[in-house]
């Protein structure tokens, strides 16, 4: 594992209990989709994706384990981009107004969950360098 000065420079913190605290919430939300009866098929599958990649990612995080964040982030941002896609298919028929920044917000979020794997592949990669 690497120790704390090789993944942040001094003085920086790494928000990591923020993150660890926002998979939480990702996994809760994932249960919640599983749980209620009435949401359509793709909402609980896009629901075990939220919970086994919310899951992991939190684990990673509190851990400290790029694998964990590795592992659930894929899972994370995917299900986030399909939800912005489900939720603008309901939204544009009930309240048109609201459909396209739903889109955009939860894509955007989709999006930069992705982007935090790539610095998570990143991250992983020095490590095995250093063969830890």
């Amino acid at each position: 594992m690497l120790n704390r000065r090789d993944r942040v420079p001094p003085g920086q913190t790494t928000g990591r209990w923020l993150r660890a605290a926002g998979y939480l919430g990702i996994t809760i939300a994932g249960i919640a989709l599983i749980l209620v009866d009435g949401f359509p098929f793709w909402y609980t599958i896009m629901g075990y994706w939220c919970l086994v990649g919310g899951a992991f990612s939190c684990l990673g995080k509190v851990t400290g384990r790029w694998a964990g964040e590795f592992i659930g982030l894929p899972l994370v941002g995917s299900a986030m981009i399909a939800f912005a896609l489900m939720t603008y298919r309901d939204a544009w028929d009930a309240e048109q107004w609201i459909a396209v920044p739903s889109i955009a917000l939860l894509a955007a979020y989709g999006s930069i969950l992705l982007g935090r794997w790539a610095d998570v592949a990143a991250i992983g990669r020095a490590a095995r360098e250093r063969g830890r």
